[in-house]
């Protein structure tokens, strides 16, 4: 099943079928980001609203932590964390969300679940991993990055830095693999 979120709360179910449904989620902002574990989708607004679905039709806000605003979202099977600016996140259990500082004054500009641990990218260039989502540590920071995207598949790292660079990890606990410059701007990037 897939969704595709987009402006003033809209969703589309059931993408890739023959018929999408546009559905409305309940809320009038911009979904700036969505995500999904095994058991259902997550959807959250820049202000931190955040909304989950089984089915991807019906939307079920969460009791919010205001004072945060979102960049991303990611989503373990009993954990949602949303990422934010000032070091803070908001994390989610059972529908509430707590408001949370990590070890890291930046914005947090992107984060996603491995499977085993959450990896968020921040813009001053520090990566900081959770096992839980709870207990955050740096584990690399190079000031002349400044993320804005990662990707993960097979065990490869993907993160996206202004100014162009692309650098590749293989484990996100170890030294990079390469570092690429494009002349072109790049935007995303996906790992398969």
């Amino acid at each position: 099943r897939v969704i595709i979120a987009g402006s003033r709360g809209v969703v589309i179910n059931n993408a890739v079928s023959q018929s999408p449904d546009v559905e409305f989620a309940g809320v009038q902002e911009d979904i700036i980001a969505a995500t999904a574990n095994l058991q259902e989708f997550f959807i959250t607004t820049k202000n931190g609203e955040i909304f989950s679905s089984i089915d991807g039709s019906s939307w079920s806000g969460w009791k919010s932590a205001p004072g945060v605003l979102v960049n991303s979202i990611a989503s373990s099977e009993s954990v949602v964390i949303a990422a934010g600016n000032d070091g803070l996140i908001l994390i989610g259990i059972d529908g509430i969300l707590y408001k949370r500082k990590i070890p890291t004054d930046a914005n947090i500009m992107d984060i996603l679940y491995d499977g085993k641990k959450f990896v968020a990218v921040t813009d001053n260039g520090e990566i900081l991993i959770s096992f839980n989502g709870l207990y955050w540590e740096v584990q690399n920071k190079n000031p002349d990055r400044k993320y804005f995207k990662i990707s993960y598949a097979d065990s490869f790292y993907s993160l996206l830095s202004r100014g162009n660079k692309v650098v590749i990890y293989n484990d996100i606990l170890s030294e990079e693999i390469s570092e690429y410059v494009f002349d072109e701007e790049i935007l995303s990037i996906a790992v398969l």
